[in-house]
């Protein structure tokens, strides 16, 4: 999957907004207040409050059984079962970023 192409990631956590890998992803999560909720992705904790995002931080956390949060890497990352890198190259990829 990964290319010979050196992949920003600061740019990309900066650039990419967390909704749009949301979306990119498939992970439906529902409004509450400044913050977007659902069931963890990861760890596949059904509780409807346990996986949150926070959009103006570009950041997620899972408060169920696995305890994990980042960026739009990372959250590519785990979902998939990606390394970081490849994680990088396929939002590039999927974004035109790279």
């Amino acid at each position: 999957m990964r290319s010979n192409k050196r992949v920003d990631f600061k740019a990309l956590r900066q650039r990419i907004q967390i909704e749009r890998v949301l979306d990119m992803l498939g992970i439906p999560l529902k409004k509450s207040g400044a913050q977007l909720r659902g069931s963890c992705p990861i760890c596949s904790n059904a509780s409807q409050r346990c996986f949150v995002v926070t959009p103006a931080l570009n950041r997620f956390w899972c408060f169920g059984d696995c305890q994990s949060g980042g960026d739009v890497i990372e959250l590519v990352a785990q979902v998939r079962q990606l390394p970081h890198k490849d994680a990088a190259h396929l939002l590039a990829k999927h974004f035109g970023e790279g």
